[in-house]
């Protein structure tokens, strides 16, 4: 049989083993998670840009509408005008 003096497994801390609140340390590759750092970031960028690009198209819709509206106004005042002095003439 084996004497005490002799190497074999080390002896295992139950303690540790079994105590789950404590969190333990994985090593992280750096460029690995440079790399997924830096595309979330490229996907937070490209939304942002197509958010900005909305909202600028959508202004631009919204002043479009207003001119148009206004143009409208404009022209019904005009023939208003028009056959309010045509029928003061006769």
């Amino acid at each position: 049989m084996a004497s005490s003096t002799e190497e074999g497994f080390p002896e295992a801390n139950a303690e540790e083993e079994l105590n789950l609140n404590k969190p333990r340390k994985f090593p992280v590759d750096p460029v690995s998670s440079h790399l997924a750092t830096s595309k979330k970031l490229k996907e937070q960028e490209d939304a942002e840009a197509e958010a900005r690009a909305r909202a600028r198209e959508d202004a631009i819709q919204a002043l479009k509408s207003a001119a148009i509206f206004s143009a409208v106004v404009a022209a019904l005042a005009g023939a208003a005008f028009f056959v309010s002095k045509k029928w003061r003439e006769t």
